[in-house]
């Protein structure tokens, strides 16, 4: 492309509304189906661009050393999933899952479900809200 070659869109055009120069020549129907494909690209990452941060801030496990395995039973845990069900979920026993319970309670230094559930939802280490249903 030639420098003095452009073709824009003002944001807040509708599609199809393209305005170009190109050093005395206009442009193609390709062209402008090419840069009104590129326009509508560009609309959706700018929509999209400020989801992220939206998004609550999830705390670091790692501050409370908690590993990969206990996350995933503590988010169990916070669907409301009964100790046999995280087991069969996770492909480990119930008993492992016990143990991984116990880990967690310590780590986060509570002694029940509930409390490390919601000291977990405070700490931003799992969904601050209860699954619905």
């Amino acid at each position: 492309m030639v420098v003095g070659d452009q073709v824009g869109r003002a944001l807040g055009d509708r599609m199809g509304r393209l305005r170009g120069s190109r050093s005395g020549h206009g442009f193609s129907d390709r062209d402008l189906e090419y840069a009104g494909l590129a326009r509508s690209l560009l609309d959706t990452v700018s929509t999209h661009q400020h989801l992220p941060f939206r998004l609550p801030r999830l705390g670091d496990p790692a501050e409370y050393g908690i590993i990969l395995r206990e996350m995933a039973v503590l988010a169990l845990l916070s669907e409301g999933l009964t100790a046999h069900a995280i087991g069969s979920r996770l492909r480990i026993t119930e008993k492992s899952v016990v143990k991984h319970k116990e880990n967690i309670y310590k780590k986060l230094r509570v002694h029940d479900r509930v409390t490390a559930i919601n000291k977990a939802r405070a700490l931003g280490l799992v969904s601050p809200e209860p699954p619905a249903g």
